[in-house]
Order: structure tokens, then C-alpha cells, then sequence
């Protein structure tokens, strides 16, 4: 199982639409004579690339690894039950063919709560992993734009922002350091 965050679409949006009304207050209170510095970060491929988020996926997968083997070992069980029920021969009594389809279908129920149990947790404490790891992520951001003397950073997704303005590596500089 691989564990890859989802960002929060309400969340993102909501965020979007305060940051555009900070922008249009920002620079309609701004001066002519005034330079504003505005930077962009991708905020999803910060989360993907924090070196906190890649640790803590790494522990992820080392603590589901076990469960994924044994749940791997099942499906390779089924596999060969189904194809020992496909090549019964034909004289099996139907008592015999019925007891191997139960325990067929009994494995097959297993399979998909245990797979679906496991795909929950993962998904639960995926989230936990980048919510612990989101303070760090921001603070760096800020702490970067302090110090670089920007006025304004916009979070990704944007429709456009111009190479010249993507702080995005010197954060996970900052965040691999």
C-alpha cells in the first residue's frame, strides 16, 4: 500500500478564496511608489516532498508491511482454492464443490474487511502523519518569507505563477536542513 496525502478540497478552496480577497486588499492599499514582493509555494508538492511526510510514509509502510503480507498470503490462498475448484474433477460430489465455494466466499469476505479495515487506518493515519507535520511545513514557509522580505505567499494551486516567484525548493531546503 502506498500512502499518498489527499488535500482537502473545501479546505484548499476556502483557503483560495481568503488569499485572493487578502491580494485585491493588499495591493489596493499598496502605493505607487511601493515595490510588493508576492511569492508562490506548492503546497501539495511541499507535503510530498517534506522530508517529515517522506519519514513518516516510510514508518507507515513498515507498520502495514506485516498486515500487507498476510493479507497478500490470503489472496494467494484464494487464488489456489479457486483454482483447485475449478479443476475438480467432474465425478466431486456437489457436498464437496459447496464446502469448497463456501470457504471460498467465506475467505473472500475476510479479504475485503481486512482490505478495507486496512485501507481506513492507512488513510487515518496518514492524515495524522502530514497534520503533525503541517506546522513544521508551514512554519517554514513563513520563516522563509520573513526572511527573503516577501509581503504576500500564495499557496498552489494557482492558475499561473512564474518560475521567478515558486519558493517552493528553497522551503524543502529549509525543511531538509
Amino acid at each position: 500500500m502506498s500512502f499518498e496525502p489527499r488535500p482537502r478540497r473545501s479546505t484548499i478552496q476556502g483557503l483560495l478564496a481568503q488569499i485572493l480577497a487578502l491580494t485585491l486588499l493588499v495591493c489596493a492599499g499598496l502605493t505607487h511608489a511601493q515595490t510588493t514582493r508576492i511569492g508562490y509555494v506548492d503546497m501539495q508538492r511541499l507535503i510530498d516532498s517534506a522530508p517529515q511526510v517522506r519519514q513518516a510514509r516510510e514508518r507507515l509502510q513498515s507498520e502495514f508491511a506485516a498486515r500487507d503480507d498476510l493479507l497478500r498470503q490470503d489472496r494467494l490462498r484464494l487464488s489456489q482454492m479457486q483454482q483447485r475448484l475449478d479443476t475438480l474433477p467432474a465425478d466431486t460430489t456437489t457436498q464437496t464443490r459447496e464446502a469448497l465455494q463456501n470457504e471460498i466466499n467465506s475467505l473472500k469476505r475476510s479479504i475485503t474487511r481486512t482490505s478495507e479495515r486496512m485501507r481506513s487506518e492507512l488513510e487515518s493515519r496518514s492524515s495524522e502523519e502530514v497534520d503533525r507535520a503541517w506546522p513544521q511545513i508551514n512554519e517554514a514557509v513563513i520563516d522563509y518569507a520573513n526572511e527573503q522580505r516577501f509581503d504576500l505567499i500564495l499557496p498552489g494551486p494557482v492558475v499561473f505563477a512564474n518560475d521567478r516567484v515558486d519558493i517552493t525548493d528553497q522551503v524543502l531546503q529549509r525543511l531538509q536542513t
